[in-house]
């Protein structure tokens, strides 16, 4: 085993970042309940796992900068999911390259054998390089401290784009599964030690634009207790809002292979501009299925006006699936909903009827105060649309989502600062959209 060359410590970036006119944590733009960091760049949510009561995220991060560039391993926890305590960087670049995506499994029966015994504390952390090599890592304090294999990496480069493994167990053949992008397809590996890896099979379906990356492949429960498999990939341009976004196939997995339900056709995990690289917990409690995406797009994510930070995540969401009447779709809703006790939160609710006109248009108001959002809903084309105020003009200004109504629509919208999720409270869809030409409804210079 190798340690990284580098202390585990965030403090140690403090002289290269810059400083700001507000307290930390009241800044204008900065969300109340959605996940940031404290300063610089973050993307891609990485290596979710749920351990001794505390969900851990870690993320894309780049502590020298408030623009993308070499990436570390960021480190959150939080025990309510909506309040996170930041940590010090889990994983800095090595010989083999700067650290990207990747996820966290608890290998409770050393199949890896880098552990002394069994323990349900034994983490290993698999993640890629920027050479698209795959690395391994393992912590045995809760992911506060890694250490990295000696023997990385532990996949060689396959193609020029090869990366983000994320890694399930399956129960039954007794394996551990990789799904990981490559190039315009998703490849599985399978494992008994999570270091030898195998070539299973690929998949290839569904929208091509861009590349491929951030595969995760996880089982819902339709209503009547039935398994579905359901495959997600983030794609780089190409999404319905503009840009990149996440769709997903429905089917079934035996262990090696995906078979995609075709008649259901390609979906789309949120129809917001701001929903990229998200991925599920692993060991999340109640056999639930949680989701937390990246919430920015790559059109624009390099110039968003938040200072001295970029980038934000979405609320965590349990996933389910819910029949459209010609297929399985998978929606979902925050696993804890906020509420108004949180400074510069709001939300609204809206039942909206056909019956007061098969097309209405809403213009959004916080405690008074025009948003500059307009909410368009047609009955009559099944579809409502988000028009947001745009702050840089790269933005895509509306997104649009289908509704399954054509009599009413119930929707709860989460205003949190310059972040936005609307849900459709009887389908689980989603749509998520930064906006930052509405200013903040607190004031900041009295906090």
């Amino acid at each position: 085993m190798v340690e990284d060359s580098k202390p585990h410590n965030a403090k140690d970036h403090a002289a290269n970042q810059p400083k700001s006119n507000f307290q930390l944590g009241k800044e204008p733009y900065r969300p109340q309940v959605h996940f940031t960091p404290e300063r610089m760049w973050m993307n891609d949510p990485n290596g979710m796992i749920y351990l001794n009561g505390f969900y851990h995220l870690f993320y894309q991060f780049h502590p020298n900068s408030m623009i993308w560039g070499p990436m570390h391993w960021g480190h959150a926890t939080s025990r309510d999911l909506l309040t996170w305590e930041n940590h010090n960087i889990s994983l800095y670049p090595d010989k083999h390259g700067t650290i990207f995506s990747g996820c966290s499994v608890i290998d409770k029966e050393n199949t890896c054998k880098l552990f002394d015994s069994s323990g349900e504390n034994n983490l290993v952390a698999i993640y890629s390089y920027d050479t698209q090599l795959q690395g391994l890592a393992t912590s045995i304090d809760n992911g506060m401290t890694w250490v990295k294999f000696e023997g990385n990496p532990i996949l060689p480069a396959i193609k020029k784009n090869f990366r983000d493994p994320k890694v399930i167990w399956h129960a039954l053949t007794g394996n551990w599964v990789m799904a990981i992008s490559a190039e315009r397809e998703c490849q599985f590996y399978t494992s008994k030690n999570l270091i030898d890896w195998t070539f299973a099979s690929s998949f290839s379906a569904g929208c091509k634009e861009g590349i491929w990356e951030v595969p995760d492949l996880f089982e819902l429960y339709d209503i009547n207790g039935n398994p579905k498999w359901v495959l997600i990939i983030s794609i780089s341009k190409g999404s319905p809002a503009g840009g990149s976004g996440i769709q997903y196939f429905v089917g079934d997995f035996d262990g090696k292979n995906f078979h995609w339900e075709e008649t259901i056709g390609t979906k789309w995990l949120d129809y917001g501009p701001d929903n990229y690289a998200g991925s599920t917990w692993f060991n999340e409690p109640d056999n639930d299925k949680l989701y937390i995406g990246w919430m920015s797009n790559w059109t624009y994510a390099n110039n968003v006006p938040t200072d001295p930070w970029r980038g934000s995540m979405t609320l965590p969401r349990k996933l389910q699936l819910f029949d459209n009447g010609s297929g399985f779709e998978v929606g979902g809703f925050p696993k804890i909903w906020p509420t108004k006790n949180h400074a510069g939160l709001s939300l609204i609710e809206f039942n909206i009827q056909a019956s007061e006109g098969l097309c209405q248009i809403i213009n959004l108001e916080i405690d008074g105060k025009k948003t500059g959002h307009k909410l368009i809903v047609n009955f009559e084309t099944l579809h409502f649309s988000l028009e947001r105020p745009q702050a840089i003009s790269s933005m895509y200004k509306t997104a649009v989502m289908p509704i399954v109504s054509k009599t009413s629509l119930h929707l709860k919208i989460i205003f949190d600062n310059g972040l936005i999720e609307v849900f459709d409270i009887k389908t689980g869809r989603s749509l998520s959209q930064s906006s930052f030409g509405f200013a903040s409804p607190i004031n900041h210079s009295k906090l």
